[in-house]
């Protein structure tokens, strides 16, 4: 479905099914705006430990904007 969307010019928002929403953090407050053109697709971060940096990379969350490196992707 989300290369259907990136297809057909659609930019969206993917999470997934056991993502909620508490209303303690916003979590777009850690993501580059709409209005920055400066990414393609970027991640929420996952607050990772310092110790595991690479654990600060959440894939059930992400932004997407239709072109052809998301496409790609």
């Amino acid at each position: 479905m989300n290369l259907h969307l990136a297809e057909n010019g659609i930019d969206f928002v993917f999470f997934d099914g056991d993502v909620y929403l508490t209303g303690k953090r916003d979590p777009f407050t850690d993501m580059l705006p709409l209005s920055n053109k400066t990414w393609d697709i970027q991640f929420q971060p996952d607050h990772g430990t310092p110790a595991d940096p690479a654990n600060d990379f959440n894939i059930g969350w992400y932004f997407a904007r239709s072109n052809t490196a998301v496409i790609e992707y």
